[in-house]
């Protein structure tokens, strides 16, 4: 068990090994919202390397909201201004001994973060990347930040979307969170980019997606929505390419949204504010097995 624990929340967790296949160990890495791990001061980052606990400079000023792995190299986006006591708005980069900018600004906390062709991809509530009007989404290519078409926006509340969720499916990038267009076109809280253009998934969902993941080939959504297609879907649904799909009855009971996917051993497990999966009695985590 990593010793000690932490003071606080974290709920982004990602492997990571700084030196593939050499001799260091490779890092669990832990981010939210705390202040020390085991007793080392580790500011809303730290790693366990199985033994002890490990920190990464002063870590952020501010809380750690997604983490990823690009070119070798670990990357957090958040809400904070610094990293390291280096000005790294929203976002920063850990070469293995300090933090560093990503170029010019992300104006608004990032939400998301994953890789798609090469690049960098980050989701969140900004509108602007490196001077770039960007809404919602942006990709870093390592040297420079680029727009997907226009981006995410929502027009039933112009002033508030953004990218919950963004991850890799079918070789599209999937993005999910709050927003009624993609790229201009009609697109209800999730959308597909095939590298130029953005598509909706049918008729989306009724509201909010937080979390995707992609279990026996298929694309799966969850979060606040109750529909998907337009059918029966609580709070997490099945895109097969063409069609929604609910799993059993979903989640209900207390706050009921999905939050969280994660596939592991060939199952989906799924957390989140709800009490009951299905018909079972499942206290924020359950598990679906095909």
């Amino acid at each position: 068990d990593p010793v000690g624990g932490i003071d606080g929340s974290a709920l982004e967790i990602i492997t990571w090994d700084p030196d593939g296949p050499g001799p260091e160990r490779e890092l669990l890495v832990v981010a939210r919202q705390f202040r020390a791990a085991g007793g080392v001061v580790g500011n809303n980052i730290a790693a366990w390397d199985g033994v002890a606990w490990r920190a990464f400079g002063c870590g952020t000023d501010g809380s750690v909201q997604a983490l990823c792995i690009f070119n070798n190299e670990l990357y957090a986006g958040g809400f904070f201004n610094s990293a390291g006591g280096n000005r790294t708005p929203n976002i920063a980069r850990w070469d293995g001994s300090q933090w560093h900018a990503l170029g010019d600004d992300l104006n608004r906390p990032v939400l998301s973060m994953t890789t798609y062709q090469g690049d960098l991809i980050v989701g969140g509530l900004f509108t602007s990347a490196g001077k770039k009007v960007v809404n919602r989404i942006a990709r870093w290519d390592g040297v420079d930040w680029h727009a997907l078409d226009i981006g995410l926006t929502n027009s039933i509340v112009p002033s508030v979307g953004h990218a919950d969720a963004v991850c890799v499916w079918n070789g599209d990038l999937i993005a999910g969170g709050v927003f009624t267009h993609a790229g201009g076109a009609q697109a209800n809280f999730i959308a597909r980019w095939d590298g130029q253009s953005w598509h909706p998934l049918g008729s989306g969902t009724d509201s909010g997606v937080r979390a995707l993941s992609v279990y026996r080939g298929d694309l799966i959504a969850g979060g606040h929505f109750v529909t998907a297609g337009g059918v029966p879907a609580a709070h997490v649904a099945r895109w097969d390419g063409n069609t929604w799909f609910p799993l059993d009855s979903g989640t209900t009971g207390f706050n009921q949204i999905v939050l969280a996917l994660h596939v592991s051993n060939g199952e989906l497990f799924a957390g989140g504010g709800f009490i009951v999966a299905g018909e079972v009695s499942a206290k924020f985590i359950a598990r679906w097995n095909g």
